[in-house]
């Protein structure tokens, strides 16, 4: 084996041993959201959980998140659950389709050596449930996952598949953006509303793969030089360049 993938697998078992799971973030070089999938608590409530997408939470918030949600399913012994159910603080838990657990929770199957294994996605509540979140129940079809298809379609844009763009959360929930512009080869500013307005708490780092699935016409951001920006009005689907 690997060494680099035993090493893997040994630091997945210690955790296991020490803290009941392992949790696995993806995310980073790469055109898709971040997502967090836990290793280890088949033995524990008799599935894993995934959450997958939503940037109003950072990493920290959905460790918390997921410790709250394990220790609810333990109390209420979800371990027969079939499809869904609503837990308390507004999430609630779905059935995830072997499809997406095949692409994204490739840990498991490394670490029990299985073919298939019982998953349940992580649904928050509708404050929170962001453009990215996908419905994993259903089976992954990347011609109707524009945000996901990333999964299992090459990325051929001009621009480097780790390009970024710093947006404000009402992006995540669908509003228009209206101004744009190209800092580095790799990286935006791409706002709902004017920049001056927008608060840095409200700011959050998306990958350009992510803004591209939510709004298809954001893709002229990768025709934009570096120092240029672009903008419209909230009802125009048409950019044009700053003066």
């Amino acid at each position: 084996m690997n060494p680099h993938k035993q090493k893997f697998l040994d630091r997945i078992g210690s955790n296991i041993k020490t803290f009941g799971y392992h949790l696995t973030t993806v995310a980073g070089n790469s055109p898709l959201p971040r997502y967090v999938y836990s290793i280890g608590l088949t033995e524990k409530i008799g599935f894993e959980l995934i959450f997958a997408g939503d940037g109003l939470y950072n990493i920290d918030e959905l460790k918390i998140i997921i410790e709250r949600i394990v220790i609810e399913c333990e109390t209420l012994n979800l371990e027969n659950i079939e499809y869904k159910v609503a837990l308390s603080e507004a999430n609630s838990l779905i059935n995830v389709d072997n499809s997406w657990s095949q692409l994204m929770m490739l840990g498991v199957y490394d670490f029990y050596n299985v073919t298939e294994f019982k998953a349940m996605q992580i649904i928050p509540d509708s404050e929170h449930l962001t453009l990215d979140i996908p419905n994993m129940a259903k089976e992954y079809n990347e011609n109707n996952e524009p945000i996901w298809k990333w999964l299992t379609v090459e990325w051929t844009l001009s621009v480097p598949s780790r390009s970024i763009v710093i947006t404000n959360y009402p992006t995540l929930l669908g509003e228009k953006i209206t101004e744009a512009t190209r800092w580095e080869e790799d990286e935006w500013e791409a706002f709902v509303g004017e920049s001056e307005d927008v608060k840095k708490e409200d700011m959050r780092i998306i990958p350009l793969g992510v803004l591209i699935g939510i709004d298809s016409s954001t893709i002229a951001f990768a025709e934009l030089k570096i120092g240029k920006g672009i903008y419209r009005e909230e009802t125009d689907l048409v950019w044009q360049a700053w003066n």
